[in-house]
């Protein structure tokens, strides 16, 4: 799949109500199909005017309305388990850049859309912090806004070894901390995403709660 396919499914994404999108582009990247997955909150009709004026002023292509397809998904009929709709860890590397190494996370959500966080490891900034902060890069992409900021990781001796991650929230003008934990294993850098995550399971994944404009 092409970037550009990829920057216009996840922009498609955003729009309220829209679960997932799928864009197939031809070889001189012209949108021949867009398909989209949403709930039964809107109008189809509004979806489909919604995507036209998205891709046309963020991409500057003008869609034919006919080429975008809307399927509606009832919620009463989901029968996907709440772990498999939450976010789902795809990849963790440290990656050479010319500012020095950084920390990559790539996160993907239920329709198969990825994103891409990243942090400098660099001292002061530990490994762990870094990675933490790579995770909720991510996490903001998908929100589609920076509402999520690290704050601090710890690592925890006892009997299982744990992960202690706290994150800011910010919700508007207020600004509340989160907490998140899980346990070590021989995985230190792989728990802090989960514990970063985990921090964020309250309020990412609440019933009836969206970060679409």
């Amino acid at each position: 799949m092409s970037d550009l396919a990829t920057q216009m499914e996840n922009a498609l994404a955003r729009i309220r109500s829209v679960l997932g999108a799928r864009v197939i582009l031809d070889i001189m990247e012209e949108v021949q199909e867009v398909h989209i997955l949403t709930t039964e909150e809107r109008n189809p009709k509004q979806v489909v005017r919604d995507a036209e004026s998205t891709l046309l002023i963020k991409f500057s292509k003008r869609v034919d309305h006919r080429k975008i397809g809307v399927v509606q998904q009832a919620e009463a009929d989901e029968k996907v388990p709440l772990a498999e709709r939450r976010l789902k860890i795809d990849a963790l590397r440290l990656a050479p850049t010319p500012d020095g190494p950084h920390w990559e996370v790539v996160l993907s959500d239920p329709a198969g859309l990825s994103y891409t966080g990243s942090a400098a490891k660099s001292e002061p900034f530990s490994s762990l912090q870094a990675i933490s902060a790579a995770t909720l890069a991510a996490v903001n992409q998908y929100a589609g806004e920076e509402r999520f900021r690290p704050d601090n990781v710890s690592q925890l001796t006892g009997d299982p070894p744990l992960i202690l991650v706290t994150i800011l929230w910010l919700d508007g003008s207020l600004e509340e901390k989160l907490v998140g934990v899980a346990r070590t294993g021989d995985d230190a850098q792989g728990a802090t995403v989960k514990a970063t995550l985990a921090a964020l399971n309250r309020v990412l994944h609440r019933p009836g709660h969206s970060f679409t404009a």
